[in-house]
């Protein structure tokens, strides 16, 4: 049977599991590019741009607990419910809005995966949007990083690889068994979809912009 034409790309992409992933706007295309992630988000988009975003669409869902985990503000998760209906149904988005990421209420050291998980559901809207691949690669580092930093077992790396990816070249919504695949089960409530002990503030988020702090994994089936 022939090689499916995103093969290597999977295998380049696992490869560099142990590698950095991070990637932001202050950083030149080129060397976004050239990063694992971003060689492969370049070479899934020549090859099918659409399921790119769901692919940014699942991977922006996925970091939706690293928010909920320290922050009461639903807005993250409106933008990527709304991403979610988009895809399904068509329907309608205000992408002005969904583009702009919540600003974190934190300064401390809750701001890394608040920030980020937040940044990968305005980057998955960005790229749904205007279809530029850079901003898919900004979604996918900014919820690497987010799992980074929390004290968690998720095991998003290898998740992306064999669950999301697949999934995202089907063009079809997960199962939620799909969705909670590779997590720690001590500490994730499948319920709600939230890490269980939350730390929760309503303080009034921060204005400060800092858009990424500094971090941090053969999939075609028949």
């Amino acid at each position: 049977m022939a090689a499916h034409p995103l093969d290597h790309a999977v295998q380049e992409l696992r490869a560099g599991l142990d590698e950095c992933w991070d990637a932001d706007d202050g950083m030149d295309d080129s060397h976004v590019m050239s990063l694992p992630v971003g060689r492969f988000v370049m070479a899934a988009y020549a090859f099918d741009p659409a399921a790119v975003c769901w692919l940014t669409y699942f991977v922006a869902r996925r970091a939706l607990a690293c928010w909920e985990l320290s922050c009461a503000d639903e807005r993250p998760r409106c933008i990527v419910d709304a991403l979610g209906r988009h895809l399904r149904n068509g329907a309608s988005v205000d992408w002005a809005d969904a583009i702009v990421p919540t600003p974190s209420p934190y300064d401390d050291c809750l701001y890394s995966h608040t920030q980020t998980a937040s940044d990968a559901a305005a980057d998955a809207a960005h790229y749904i949007h205007h279809r530029n691949p850079i901003r898919a690669i900004y979604c996918i580092s900014a919820a690497d990083i987010a799992y980074d930093h929390v004290l968690t077992k998720d095991r998003f790396r290898l998740w992306l690889i064999e669950v999301a990816i697949p999934v995202a070249h089907a063009k079809r919504e997960m199962t939620r068994k799909e969705q909670d695949a590779m997590r720690d089960n001590s500490t994730f409530n499948h319920e709600t979809g939230e890490f269980r002990n939350r730390i929760v503030v309503t303080a009034k988020p921060i204005t400060a912009s800092l858009r990424r702090p500094n971090p941090w994994w053969k999939f075609w089936r028949d």
